[in-house]
């Protein structure tokens, strides 16, 4: 009997202290050749796959048909459970600035709808966030506004009038 690794996405250390005889890894664009190996050609009764996730071994229909030749084989299926390296932080980066609701409230009335130049307000968020007055942090003012209350919906007053002349 034994023991065999396969892995989607993985690398070698990612096995590490599984006790697996023989290691197949595949990524993305060899078609999983290493998994057909394991499967039909390393493969024997009494043989045991060791996967580290059972997304590693497909998706969808493709994992019922596999599963389903390893175990006509008289393979079987082990998940190697992974240690926690403690609690995961949510994807993406944190937040840069997050407004109180009364900085808020105010943000939007001084962005839609109201006579402010968008250059003021710029500076007045770029104040709350306890950011330097500069062109890159007017840039992520500009985006954040547009992104948080969206685009401004005002037109300001032109200082031209424009006339109707006939002749």
């Amino acid at each position: 009997m034994g023991r065999i690794g396969y892995g989607y996405k993985r690398r070698e250390r990612d096995f590490d202290g599984l006790e697996i005889d023989k290691l197949y890894l595949d990524y993305p664009g060899t078609d999983r050749i290493e998994r057909h190996d394991a499967i039909a050609v390393a493969g024997r009764p009494g043989d045991v796959l060791v996967l580290l996730a059972s997304g590693d071994l497909g998706r969808g229909r493709e994992v019922a048909m596999l599963k389903d030749q390893i175990t006509k084989k008289g393979m079987t299926i082990e998940l190697a459970e992974q240690e926690k390296s403690g609690p995961t932080a949510p994807p993406g980066r944190p937040a840069s600035f997050e407004p109180t609701k009364e900085q808020r409230t105010r943000l939007r009335k001084m962005w839609v709808n109201s006579p402010y130049s968008a250059g003021y307000v710029y500076g007045k968020l770029i104040e709350m966030a306890d950011r330097i007055d500069n062109d890159e942090n007017r840039s992520w003012a500009r985006n954040w506004l547009n992104h948080h209350l969206g685009r401004r919906t005002t037109v300001r007053e032109s200082q031209w009038k424009i006339v109707n002349i006939s002749f």
